[in-house]
């Protein structure tokens, strides 16, 4: 059982982040209603660690309170363009970082579920989101059984760098770095495999990646 004291700690290391013209464009939902969690998990093939996790919350990039606040003041919002759906969605990123490192320096761990942009219209639906805003990502959190090796990261020289943008080595750090995560992926104690890093990411960006983002936007507002 994590406390309500910590669940507060976690909330108000999400809300310390700098924001754009401090529009604080974001809201977090905690999913404590076991029946939301289940019919969440239904409408993503029932990931086992949103049902089951102590703390759940969706991470919401939201406009739509100052759609509200434009109301309270009689004044109209002008068209939600691509700018304010970049702000409302850095703001939810910075705020759900800032948490998991909040809740990793507490002993918790920790995942991702962007998975609710599989199924964005129902989840709207089911967690009553008002137009102007939509579920970005869920993030589960618990006291891990074991701590789980960390995944080698690019190397600091492809992602630095220094005055211009330089791609003149890329390629050499780029297959460093596949020798790097193939003898990762050969040595981990779970899932090991014999893959290279940019085979991954060249099959997932042949993929068309949730097309149906584009129009579930434009119908909650935005004009993109």
């Amino acid at each position: 059982v994590i406390s309500d004291e910590i669940v507060e700690t976690l909330v108000r290391c999400a809300q310390a982040p700098s924001s754009s013209h401090f529009i604080q464009a974001y809201s977090i939902i905690q999913i404590k209603d076991q029946s939301i969690r289940n019919e969440i998990a239904h409408l993503l093939d029932n990931p086992k660690h949103i049902i089951e996790a102590p703390l759940y919350f969706v991470f919401v990039a939201d406009l739509s309170r100052h759609k509200r606040i434009l109301d309270m003041h009689e004044t109209q919002m002008a068209s939600l363009e691509s700018e304010a759906l970049l702000i409302a969605t850095v703001d939810a990123a910075l705020a759900s970082q800032n948490m998991f490192v909040a809740a990793e320096s507490l002993g918790l761990g920790g995942v991702y579920t962007g998975v609710l942009r599989n199924t964005p219209y129902e989840i709207s639906k089911l967690l009553n989101l008002p137009e102007h805003s939509f579920a970005l990502f869920g993030l589960c959190f618990g006291y891990p059984s074991k701590v789980n090796e960390v995944k080698p990261r690019l190397p600091i020289k492809e992602i630095l760098h220094i005055d211009t943008y330089d791609t003149s080595k890329s390629v050499i750090n780029l297959e460093e770095y596949n020798q790097t995560m193939k003898e990762y992926y050969s040595k981990r104690s779970s899932n090991s495999k014999n893959e290279i890093w940019t085979e991954q990411i060249a099959h997932y960006f042949n993929l068309t990646l949730r097309p149906h983002m584009n129009s579930f936007l434009k119908s909650i507002g935005f004009k993109l």
